[in-house]
């Protein structure tokens, strides 16, 4: 997979953007902006006491499960949000929603959901949602997860006999496998990934590895 779509050091730089655009109030508070954990609770330093939280979870952006707020009935929601006494949003804002060409951000609605909460006085906690990823990211690297099941991988699983599936995988992913795997499950690993690749999907394949081999065991070969 090309590394511009999916580097580590792009991950994070996403993240870090985001944490400055989300996290950071509009006033610039920043050293009261950050809830805190003191004694295993949540610790308000603007009000220097215990945060307990009650919240709700709240769908605002992600046309694909129907959520598309405008401006206007945010506003409305996390009004009357705070007239029942709710302090705290759950959130989610999707990596499409963000990025709208590679390298390329729209921080408009993020800026508006930070600045009502600030107004209003509600703690967001914001969750990062990479399963949606933007129109122009490659179709054919959805869905592939930490074992590298690239399109190719997957078409040479489905044409491979059961002993030879690790020959799919390139070397250093194919010789964490060896180290990850006991021996005496290998045959059945290397089944389990020529029949699920010969069944269809890679959700599919892994729900059957999950399923098929111990849970000691690891596959992730990040």
């Amino acid at each position: 997979m090309p590394l511009r779509y999916l580097s580590g050091a792009r991950v994070a730089l996403f993240l870090l953007a985001l944490s400055l655009k989300l996290l950071v109030p509009m006033s610039g508070a920043a050293e009261n902006s950050f809830l805190q954990i003191r004694n295993g609770y949540f610790w308000d330093p603007k009000t220097e006491d215990y945060f307990f939280p009650r919240g709700i979870a709240y769908q605002l952006w992600n046309p694909p499960v129907g959520a598309n707020q405008s401006f206007d009935q945010l506003t409305y929601d996390l009004t009357e949000f705070k007239k029942n006494y709710i302090n705290s949003v759950r959130c989610e804002m999707v990596w499409s929603e963000l990025e709208t060409a590679p390298g390329v951000y729209d921080w408009h609605k993020a800026e508006y959901l930070v600045s009502e909460a600030e107004r209003l006085g509600l703690k967001l906690f914001v969750l990062i949602g990479f399963q949606y990823p933007p129109p122009w990211f490659p179709k054919e690297y959805r869905g592939i997860n930490a074992l590298g099941l690239t399109p190719d991988v997957m078409k040479c699983l489905a044409s491979s006999a059961d002993g030879d599936a690790l020959q799919c995988f390139p070397d250093q992913t194919r010789q964490l496998l060896l180290t990850n795997i006991p021996r005496d499950l290998l045959t059945k690993a290397q089944s389990i990934l020529t029949n699920g690749a010969k069944n269809g999907s890679v959700t599919n394949l892994l729900t059957l590895l999950h399923n098929g081999l111990p849970p000691e065991v690891s596959t992730n070969v990040t």
